[in-house]
Parts: structure tokens; sequence; C-alpha cells
């Protein structure tokens, strides 16, 4: 068990005003570096965690960590180095990304954190002009509280854009800032400019059951994805708010 010293305690941070390489504060993502290494999304403390190896002893600590000048700090932060409640991480063939859902922002890094060495610095940002910025939209270049990242075996980068209601599909994961543009495919929406819930007939509106008053959900709609998985050709989307898995 990470986070905490036994199973009887539940509190942020073990009840510390200040985080440390041992504690977490809703831990929401993993992931596994390719030399064993454990990456977790730490979203409370506005950081990435990195453990060595997967942990076989209570309450190990962290090696590094990313969003943070050091283990004692938690502020968020908008700027290249920082995080806004990271929640989702994928590597994959050397690279890392992040989704930092309160920034409306994917990070891409072109190394995977490891012991001992410089913590990387993201390369380039998608749903953002830039790294200083951090506003939500319903564009093709948009992104409005991303909460899910997965790298396909085939390179391809998939990320749930939960307040947008959709899933984001990009065939490769850009390697520069100027090589980010829009995804190639979009689902959950009909236009990377729809970002409407639950809109079977693209009304621009919700759609409701006029008997119940409740919101209708349809094989083509969504509303707050938050989480995503492939295998290169298969797509699941954990569709949170519709209470269901689609495959």
């Amino acid at each position: 068990m990470l986070g905490q010293p036994n199973p009887d305690i539940d509190e942020a941070n073990q009840g510390q005003p200040q985080p440390g390489s041992h504690t977490m504060f809703f831990p929401v993502g993993l992931a596994l570096t390719p030399t064993g290494g454990l990456l977790v999304t730490d979203a409370g403390n506005h950081r990435v965690l990195l453990f060595d190896s997967v942990p076989t002893t209570t309450g190990a600590s962290a090696v590094e960590v990313l969003g943070q000048p050091g283990f004692e700090t938690a502020g968020r932060s908008l700027s290249r180095s920082g995080l806004n409640q990271p929640s989702g991480v994928a590597v994959r063939d050397g690279r890392m990304v992040v989704a930092d859902p309160l920034a409306h922002r994917v990070l891409v890094y072109d190394r995977i954190p490891g012991p001992g060495a410089e913590m990387p610095e993201p390369v380039a940002v998608i749903g953002q002009p830039g790294f200083e910025s951090g506003d939500p939209a319903c564009t093709r270049a948009g992104l409005a509280f991303p909460s899910s990242v997965f790298i396909t075996r085939t390179g391809q980068l998939i990320v749930a854009d939960a307040w947008n209601h959709r899933v984001l599909v990009w065939d490769a994961v850009p390697a520069t800032q100027e090589a980010v543009g829009p995804p190639t495919q979009v689902v959950g929406q009909r236009l990377l400019n729809s970002c409407i819930r639950n809109d079977d007939d693209e009304s621009g509106q919700e759609d409701f059951d006029p008997r119940t008053g409740l919101s209708v959900a349809s094989a083509r709609t969504l509303r707050f994805p938050s989480g995503v998985w492939s295998d290169g050709i298969r797509l699941v989307v954990a569709d949170t708010a519709n209470h269901r898995v689609l495959v």
C-alpha cells in the first residue's frame, strides 16, 4: 500500500499540513515505465510521483517528483514545469503524456522520468496556445478538463475530453509544439466545435426524456467521459455520467 502507513488511515497526506515523498492526496492515474518504475498522478498535490519499482512494502517513498520543486510543496501552477490536478498519465516508446485537467491541457514529454535523472519538461502542450494559459475551450484546438490519456501500440494519442463530452484521437503524439495539430477523429460529437452532452439529434441541446426529465444517452453520445483504453483496434471509453462503459 502506498500513501498511507496502514489500512486504517485515510487522511490526505496522512493528516500532515505538507506532503512528503511517502504521502498522497487524491491519487488518480497510474503507468508503468519501461524500466519497471511506477508513475502515480497525485492530483491533490499537483504532481506526478515516480517510484523506482512497483513497491512490495507498505509506505514506500517516491524517488522523484514532477510538477513540484520538491516533495514538500503542493502548489498548482500554470507554467511549463507546473501541474494542475494531473489525472492521467501514459508512456510508450520513450514518450510520456500527462492529462492536466484544471489547466485544460495535455502535456507531452520526450523523456520518461527515471531515478536520479533530471525531471523532464514538456516539449509540447495540447489544448492551449502556450504553457502559460489554461482556459477551457470547445474548439478544434481546445480542451476542457481532459481527464485521461492513452497511447496505442501504433502511436495514436487518445484523450478523454471530459467537459466537452468527447474523446479525441491524434494519429501520433506530437514531438514538438509546431507539430501540434487538431485531432483526426472525434467520438461523442459530430464536429470538433460541438460539445453538447447526449445530443444525439444534433440540435445543439442535450436530449431529455419528456416523461422523466432525465438526460437520454444514445450509442453515439457521451457525458463526461473519464477513461480511455485501446488495443489499436478497439476503443473502450468510461462514459462516467451515463453510468456505462462503451466498447
